[in-house]
């Protein structure tokens, strides 16, 4: 992981608080309804204190453990697919650096996520959208991260599937998950065998 992509979570999660900062000092009131384009874009204060969209569509307000810990087991989670992922273009040309802006966008999100929920009580959206869409700085960065996740793997099995069929069953061979998992979720072959896909246009 280059520093670069830690310093530009770093940026996006100073963005993401610094602005909540101001919106909750000169802006946070109920009627607060700032239209910059009508009808489909405005800045509209509202403190989610469900604190997540699942506790959101059932009416409940996690407690601030429950949020955390939720948060962090997720976090794990993607920590994981990352390290698998960057294992699985360890010898590409191209599109190598996607696990690592998958991370940076990840990484900022998930963080936002955890201060919202440690010491805002939830999350402070201000942008609504379409007037029914409410969202922050930290939505739109898991948004990103998504589109970047779906580029990848669509990239990743194109570019798979352009291999001859034996080729395919070596190369799954090598980045077998479950003896990955038990080899310590390495970042690269321990041999640097891992095959390559080709990266034909």
């Amino acid at each position: 992981m280059k520093i670069r992509h830690y310093i530009i979570s770093g940026v996006l999660i100073i963005a993401d608080q610094l602005i909540k900062i101001l919106v909750y000092i000169n802006f946070f009131d109920p009627h607060v309804y700032i239209e910059i384009i009508e009808g489909l874009l405005a800045i509209c204060p509202y403190q989610n204190t469900h604190r997540g969209t699942i506790f959101q569509l059932f009416d409940y307000t996690a407690p601030v453990y429950i949020a955390v810990s939720l948060s962090l087991i997720v976090f794990v989670l993607f920590i994981v697919f990352y390290r698998y992922t960057t294992l699985c273009v360890f010898n590409w040309n191209k599109y190598r650096s996607l696990p690592m802006k998958i991370f940076s966008m990840g990484l900022a999100a998930f963080t936002c996520s955890i201060i919202d929920n440690a010491f805002w009580g939830g999350s402070i959206d201000f942008i609504r959208a379409f007037d029914t869409i409410i969202f922050d700085l930290k939505d739109i960065y898991a948004w990103i991260m998504v589109l970047f996740t779906i580029f990848y793997l669509v990239v990743w099995y194109v570019q798979y599937f352009k291999l001859p069929k034996e080729m395919r069953k070596e190369y799954s061979r090598s980045l077998n998950f479950l003896k990955w998992i038990k080899s310590g979720l390495p970042m690269k072959p321990a041999d640097d065998d891992v095959m390559v896909v080709s990266e034909s246009d």
